[in-house]
């Protein structure tokens, strides 16, 4: 399944996980950003896996976490629970 992970252009860190299918159509599935001002040791991290294609994964499809990388295994868990098709709407 090939997924990227790109930069969005918003003051904070926040980035857009995008799906890309053989034929080339690209299909934005999930979002990670810090959701919270602060030191870093106080942000919070948002994360989730874009309403269309929740169906079939376990919840949660969207939480927060610590940090940039619990954020994005969070994410990579609730993706992986399930093996549907994509849902290009």
């Amino acid at each position: 399944m090939p997924l990227t992970i790109a930069p969005n252009e918003f003051t904070q860190p926040d980035y857009t996980i995008w799906y890309t299918a053989d034929d080339g159509r690209k299909l934005a599935v999930g979002r990670i950003f810090r959701a919270s001002a602060g030191t870093p040791d106080e942000a919070l991290w948002f994360w989730s896996v874009e309403i269309g294609q929740r169906g079939g994964r376990t919840p949660p499809h969207q939480g927060y976490a610590a940090d940039e990388g619990a954020a994005a295994r969070e994410w990579k868990r609730c993706w992986e629970s399930a093996d549907v098709p994509i849902n290009w709407f």
